[in-house]
């Protein structure tokens, strides 16, 4: 695809019209890769993905979803700002793009979107279509082209915007989901960039491109992306007993902060590292602790505290027995 300029005004149109020749190189400064789940704009570029990501799944959720993302990783050149877009006439980033992206295997998707993906990226006038394929409409080889998203952007937010040139950013956010497997089994899917797909209504083939400076280039590199669902059991914790020893004390928040800073060992059970209950890991956590501990702050939350039990969001669960809550 390009991007066409068309005059209204004083003002600079950018229109997505279909891709009809030019530049055949395919673009080695900037690619695709797969994420284990939206990770917003990012400053820095990371040459990367996870090529598998296991996701725990407690037998309280008799369904398994997860959202993995689509992101692009560019480096053409010093990026004169941070945020999500580079505005002025100095941007020289993506302006567009094109995404045609399969999903193998035994799981389903069920939903995809740019906005909730990352919303930094999103400005008024921008145009984004994105579809998922109807699985048993033909495909390049003639049989069903099977399970996918197409998802389409051209940043219509005024004469000189692009994505930041030097940086990686997530474009789109691919809600997979399955029924829980057996226990001890598992079920996976695989994202993978296919030139090719087709909406679910008349359009021509979507393709893997991104427009710079007004052409349209193929991109030479797009990694995968394999989702497991494990069938995993689940047992009582306490909230905040991140070492598992049955006592919440200082030690909790210095195993935690040795974790998370020190390449120190994991928690045995996760969701007991999540003092503050806001169901992440950060250093609050150990603050909160703390705070709890000596400062006469607010104990953690229930569900479980001060007893041992599990969390009223089966998500949450802990898939580990610890010593200090026995099963």
């Amino acid at each position: 695809m390009t991007l066409r300029r068309a005059a209204t005004g004083s003002a600079l149109v950018f229109l997505l019209v279909p891709w009809l020749g030019g530049t055949p190189s395919c673009r080695k400064d900037v690619h695709i890769i797969f994420q284990a789940e939206p990770a917003g704009s990012t400053g820095e570029l990371f040459f990367g993905a996870a090529s598998d990501v296991a996701i725990g799944v407690p037998p309280a959720l008799p369904v398994a979803r997860h959202t993995a993302a689509a992101a692009i990783v560019s480096d053409l050149g010093a990026a004169p700002g941070g945020g999500g877009l580079c505005w002025g006439s100095s941007c020289s980033g993506v302006q567009g793009w094109s995404l045609s992206i399969a999903l193998e295997g035994d799981l389903k998707v069920v939903g995809a979107t740019v906005q909730d993906a990352n919303p930094r990226i999103v400005c008024g006038g921008a145009f984004i279509v994105t579809h998922l394929v109807d699985p048993d409409r033909a495909g390049p080889g003639g049989g069903p082209q099977g399970q996918g998203v197409v998802s389409s952007v051209a940043l219509l937010c005024g004469e000189a915007v692009t994505l930041q040139p030097r940086a990686t950013h997530t474009v789109l956010g691919i809600t997979l989901e399955a029924p829980r497997p057996e226990t001890g089994g598992s079920v996976s899917g695989r994202l993978l960039c296919r030139d090719g797909l087709l909406p679910p209504r008349p359009a021509q083939p979507a393709s893997n491109r991104v427009v710079i400076g007004g052409d349209s280039f193929p991109l030479c590199t797009c990694s995968d992306l394999t989702v497991r669902f494990d069938a995993v059991p689940s047992f009582p914790f306490r909230r905040c007993d991140t070492d598992g020893n049955g006592r919440i004390e200082i030690s909790d928040a210095v195993s935690f902060l040795s974790w998370l800073f020190l390449d120190g060992t994991e928690p045995a059970c996760a969701p007991a590292a999540d003092c503050d209950g806001d169901r992440r890991h950060s250093v609050t956590d150990a603050v909160y602790a703390l705070r709890f501990l000596f400062g006469g702050g607010a104990p953690p939350p229930p569900l479980p505290f001060p007893d041992c039990g599990f969390a009223a969001d089966p998500a949450e669960a802990c898939t580990t027995q610890t010593g200090g809550c026995p099963a």
